[in-house]
């Protein structure tokens, strides 16, 4: 609407008597407001195009192009604007060149300003290139726990157990050790029980020998991974460990195996007629 009053503005500048100054500045109004309009056109069309793609990458099963999406839409529409901005000052007359050789001396000082910044996006680079995760891996960067939610040319937001988001900038990323969980094809699961001081060692021994076969059996469980012995002697309660490693790398998933192979123990503990031990304190009283 604002560009068609502005062509009818300067229609009625060309049709009616008035001076060649009003035409010129009408001239370049024009220029602004139709290179705007451009600008803004190609920025719609770059969001439609963005939006297009992401619909497909949701649907991939890859998810870096989930992380290069952002990017490459923003740094289109960075693109689109300098060129718009280039191309309004070329009209103007001023020489493009001649004010980008100007600027060198200043640009050096802008770098060297903004040398934090630069480093971020070599940073963001290098990450790409490597790949340490993608978004929506469970990571654990600079002490920060939780899903990768954004990776941008500065910084990568995550979205942490608790539901907030941290912003945690790249180059702080590649200096570190990136600990990526989802990289993981199992989980290491620990279970420790005691049982208590009257049980026999044949009773023991067999509870032992039945906990192997379960686990040697069990599809969730890694083959040759597990263990299962006898640990010591507790202050009341002969101590058994179940070390295992489950084939899962969801959480929730890891969370319902290990609760199965809870039960299990116990099943096998009361199948033996055994009985779990708890904290017990015998006092005696000299008179």
């Amino acid at each position: 609407m604002r560009l068609v009053l502005l062509l009818c503005c300067y229609a009625a500048a060309r049709t009616l008597p008035v001076s060649e100054g009003v035409v010129t500045v009408l001239d370049r109004i024009l220029l602004v407001g139709l290179t705007g309009a451009v600008v803004w056109l190609l920025v719609s069309i770059t969001d439609c195009v963005a939006e297009s793609l992401a619909v497909s990458a949701k649907a991939s099963d890859s998810r870096f192009d989930d992380q290069m999406l952002p990017i490459l839409r923003n740094t289109a529409r960075v693109l689109v604007f300098v060129l718009g901005v280039v191309f309004v000052i070329q009209a103007f007359g001023y020489p493009v060149g001649g004010i980008v050789a100007g600027l060198g001396i200043g640009g050096m000082a802008v770098a060297l300003a903004a040398q934090d910044t630069l480093g971020g996006i070599f940073a963001s680079i290098a990450i790409f290139l490597e790949k340490p995760f993608v978004v929506g891996d469970f990571v654990e960067l600079q002490g920060v726990q939780g899903t990768v939610s954004d990776v941008g040319i500065r910084s990568t937001r995550i979205r942490t157990v608790e539901r907030t988001l941290v912003t945690v900038p790249n180059r702080k990323i590649v200096e570190n050790v990136v600990d990526n969980w989802a990289g993981r094809d199992s989980r290491r699961t620990l279970m420790s029980f005691g049982l208590t001081y009257d049980t026999t060692l044949t009773a023991l021994s067999g509870l032992l020998e039945k906990l192997r076969e379960e686990l040697r059996s069990d599809p969730d469980v890694e083959p040759d991974s597990w263990s299962v012995h006898f640990r010591g002697f507790g202050e009341s309660s002969l101590d058994v460990e179940v070390l295992m490693f489950l084939k899962t790398a969801d959480y929730r998933q890891w969370l319902s195996m290990r609760e199965r192979k809870g039960l299990m123990i116990m099943r096998q503990v009361e199948a033996a007629g055994l009985s779990f031990a708890f904290p017990t304190r015998t006092v005696r009283i000299e008179r």
